[in-house]
């Protein structure tokens, strides 16, 4: 449990938020070690669509005026009737000003009202682009099948969702990704993020190894031990550091540290060596 909780606070760090808070109700996650841990302030400040999506039960985009009135003109999740209505909104209470008068924005209302209370706003094309896609990923049901699809969106952002073939989504998507890892009850998933690791830059290899490693699951022993013949200087050091921390009892492990330690030395008496002939000439 220690370890899924170190695995949240990683993330936190590896993640910023395109969206803004306003009022929260997050539902209880229930039967997640990663999400009990979750603290309040980690769940007030969203840290993907999906959370936001999770949160509200209606998502609106529409034309907003200068009295806070929003003109409907989709209904992404929820009463599909809400189309063509004007909702009211009422002066924003303590987040960033709402986008100017006339650009689209979308509005999640929370769960205790079609329209009573707001959990998030977004706006700018490629943001709604990429809300339109999540909204229909998010309705799946089953885990696994929905990490598949955006993990599937992490690779090749076109894969799943047509805009991305115009819009540069794969930002949005990857921040996705991230934000929906604390959310993972099925141990069968942690296999969707094994196996997306080698499909990566080195950059995401990074986070994906370093969430590994923070859930103490023994399934991510190999890719840390292989990881520590990596070119990357970023990725081997934190394969190192990894094993070290958590299992450094194991045979194989202690083997392979122990190598990469006297391989160390022996480079740095080479260079030492080279070095005095070098000034003794």
């Amino acid at each position: 449990y220690m370890g899924q909780f170190k695995a949240i606070l990683s993330l936190s760090l590896l993640i910023s938020t395109a969206i803004c808070p306003c009022t929260v109700g997050f539902a209880s996650s229930g039967g997640s070690a990663m999400s009990e841990f979750a603290s309040a302030a980690d769940k007030r400040a969203a840290t993907s669509m999906g959370e936001s999506i999770a949160a509200s039960n209606l998502i609106t985009i529409g034309q907003m005026d200068e009295h806070f009135a929003l003109k409907v003109t989709e209904v992404l999740k929820g009463d599909k009737t809400q189309v063509g209505k004007t909702l009211s909104i009422g002066p924003r209470r303590s987040c960033d000003a709402y986008p100017t008068k006339g650009n689209p924005v979308a509005v999640f209302w929370g769960k205790d009202g079609a329209t009573t209370s707001i959990v998030d706003t977004l706006s700018g094309e490629q943001n709604l682009a990429a809300l339109r896609c999540l909204v229909k990923l998010y309705a799946i049901g089953d885990e696994h099948a929905r990490f598949t699809k955006l993990s599937g969106l992490f690779v090749d952002p076109s894969s799943g969702c047509p805009e991305a073939k115009h819009l540069d989504l794969a930002s949005i998507f990857k921040q996705d990704f991230y934000g929906a890892l604390p959310t993972m009850r099925d141990p069968k998933t942690f296999e969707i993020v094994k196996n997306l690791y080698p499909k990566v830059a080195p950059d995401e290899q990074l986070k994906l190894l370093t969430w590994m490693a923070d859930t103490r699951d023994a399934r991510a022993v190999p890719l840390l031990l292989d990881a520590l013949q990596s070119k990357d200087k970023f990725i081997k050091s934190e394969a190192q550091n990894k094993l070290s921390y958590s299992w450094s009892k194991r045979p194989d492990v202690k083997a392979a540290l122990q190598k990469l330690h006297a391989a160390g030395v022996a480079s740095g008496s080479s260079a030492g060596s080279a070095t005095s002939s070098s000034n003794g000439s």
